[in-house]
């Protein structure tokens, strides 16, 4: 598994320095390299922009806009686009949104994150959608009407495979796309005994190496880690 960078997600770019997050740099850096990248979307008087945290005009940030540019400016040349995965930070975005996606021709992403009645806008709109599941979701929400889940872990590290949830078939689990997220992500350091562990029952279970991405605040690391 994480053989292709594009499988990677860079959590608000490849950064060294906290700082650096949500940065053109970051960004850049990481799309350079092949990695895929999360980030975080809100809006500010009237246009989306990336934003971690509520935005103000004198922060100035990036335009969505902006970042799709970047995107397709230094992704051109990859045999395979990196994966983008939008964190949906506030609702009443889709139309925005899935306007800005078709005139910049964005295909490998999805969302997530939203609210549960927002996230029935995205779906109905037809974008890529990703439910949620983690220790403090027993089962993800619109499971039918998401292509994938963003597989959490906010107090343990819960995780295992084969995956199964009650009344569910084990084939519709098997043909949803699944986004790990890195223990580093919630301030847990025994990050790399989990990867470990995910490469260990990765290797037999019976998953597709695109069906399976991984967020994390060390991409490099990570891609070294699964393919050492």
């Amino acid at each position: 598994m994480f053989q292709c960078k594009s499988t990677i997600l860079a959590h608000r770019g490849w950064w060294e320095a906290p700082e650096e997050r949500n940065t053109q740099q970051a960004f850049v850096k990481a799309l350079q390299a092949g990695f895929g990248i999360e980030t975080d979307i809100r809006d500010l008087d009237g246009q989306l922009v990336i934003a971690h945290d509520m935005p103000t005009l004198v922060s100035a940030p990036m335009s969505v806009a902006r970042f799709f540019e970047l995107y397709n400016q230094h992704t051109a040349t990859h045999t395979i686009a990196p994966m983008l995965a939008l964190n949906i930070k506030c609702d009443g975005l889709t139309a925005p949104l899935k306007q800005l996606l078709e005139a910049y021709n964005i295909q490998r992403y999805f969302v997530f994150d939203m609210s549960i009645p927002d996230t029935l806008h995205y779906t109905r709109t037809g974008l890529n959608t990703f439910t949620r599941w983690s220790d403090i979701e027993p089962a993800p929400l619109l499971l039918e009407d998401c292509q994938g889940i963003w597989i959490d872990a906010f107090y343990s590290d819960w995780v295992s495979f084969p995956l199964s949830l009650p009344k569910v078939d084990s084939s519709v689990l098997a043909h949803k796309r699944l986004c790990l997220v890195s223990p580093e992500l919630h301030k847990r350091s025994a990050y790399q005994a989990v990867w470990q562990q995910w490469q260990q029952q990765l290797a037999i279970a019976k998953l597709t190496a695109d069906n399976v991405l991984l967020c994390t605040d060390f991409p490099m690391e990570a891609f070294t880690f699964f393919n050492d």
